[in-house]
């Protein structure tokens, strides 16, 4: 059977919810665990929400929701993640914070016109730490600073810097990229000998109707 290694682990997982789910015994050596799965493996990330939704007996959303409005939300919803979980690790807790928790919340809070809500995701996303960076963001770091080291404090700036990349550097618009005509600008006033004046930097060239950056 395929998919009896995922039937075997949900069962596990989710034995109040599936009392009835009945498993044929043979071959089920090394069924039990699911040896080798990538953390980024969809079968991971499938157990990790799995766990998550057998935790919580009152949903998911109201778990999220509560532990956004503590005064620590960043700490609280990290350790809602990975507390028992051992499908979800921190690094992976973390990117999910970033790019799910904090945009969701930021948007259900307009919809159902929660200001407090609002706030708090808002405040959430103005704190939370870059967390570990990747190929993309150390790329396009270099790709601004040369070899000279560039701080990523914030997820906001990670955030910013994959904008940059997939927005201009992937494809190859150096010369509509904001960053790359302020160089330009204070290499040619280095050269004259002049002052750097805002009023002298050139704006990007973006084409008819589009507005790039």
């Amino acid at each position: 059977m395929r998919h009896q290694p995922l039937l075997r682990i949900g069962h596990r997982v989710l034995p109040t919810r599936s009392p009835n789910l009945a498993l044929p015994e043979e071959d089920a050596t090394g069924l039990e665990q699911p040896v080798g799965i990538r953390d980024h493996f969809p079968l991971r990330r499938l157990l990790a929400l799995a766990w998550l939704l057998a935790r919580d007996d009152h949903g998911l959303l109201p778990a999220l929701l509560s532990r956004l409005l503590q005064p620590d939300a960043a700490r609280a919803l990290q350790h809602w993640l990975v507390r028992d979980n051992p499908y979800l690790g921190q690094d992976r807790a973390h990117e999910i914070v970033v790019n799910v928790v904090a945009p969701f919340a930021l948007a259900y809070g307009e919809a159902v016109q929660q200001e407090e809500l609002v706030c708090a995701a808002g405040e959430l996303w103005a704190r939370l730490p870059a967390g570990r960076g990747n190929a993309i963001v150390r790329r396009t770091a270099e790709q601004i600073c040369g070899p000279h080291r560039l701080r990523v404090p914030t997820a906001r700036a990670k955030q910013g810097l994959l904008h940059l990349y997939y927005a201009g550097c992937r494809q190859l618009r150096c010369y509509e990229c904001p960053i790359a005509h302020l160089a330009l600008a204070w290499r040619r006033a280095r050269a004259e000998g002049a002052p750097l004046d805002e009023a002298d930097q050139p704006e990007p060239a973006a084409q008819p109707g589009e507005q790039l950056w």
